[in-house]
């Protein structure tokens, strides 16, 4: 081969080469923070019952192997069921409940006690409901799971 058009035809090789390898890296790299961005959202759009209420009217959350449903009865009472799987069998059994409002820098805890199948938690004064968030930290039959948040207000079903 002429080395004048070898040198030509390896340039172009090479230019070839880096242009698909800059597009290729491109793509790839738009593909990467895709999945990056949609497995960071996943938690909130998989959340288990932000959809609709759950069997006692309560907004729902899956802090673990099990559901946390919260209803508001007023600015100072809250009841919590510990549901199973299937969003059934409420039960105190085992079980603990701690819950606090979360405003910025301040937060201030619920005294929680078992009733028949679901916990009273009591705040000492009013909260309020339309701004900060609960946080649920449950233990379900020896099983503790994650804090499960509730962002205020309480969406209404």
């Amino acid at each position: 081969m002429n080395p004048k058009l070898n040198i030509i035809f390896s340039t172009k090789t090479n230019q070839s080469f880096i242009s698909i390898f800059t597009k290729n890296f491109v793509k790839l790299v738009t593909i990467t923070l895709t999945l990056i961005i949609g497995a960071l959202s996943m938690p909130k759009a998989l959340a288990h019952g932000d959809d609709k209420p759950g069997p006692h009217g309560g907004a729902i959350q899956m802090p673990g192997p099990f559901h946390t449903e919260l209803v508001v009865k007023s600015d100072k009472k809250i009841e919590i069921y510990l549901l199973d799987m299937d969003w059934a069998n409420p039960t105190t059994e085992s079980s603990k409940v701690e819950l606090r409002h979360s405003l910025g820098k301040r937060s201030l805890n619920a005294a929680c006690i078992a009733d028949k199948d679901f916990f009273v938690c009591n705040f000492p004064s009013s909260i309020n409901l339309t701004k900060g968030q609960l946080e649920v930290k449950a233990t379900r039959n020896n099983i503790t799971g994650n804090l499960a948040e509730y962002s205020l207000p309480i969406k209404k079903f």
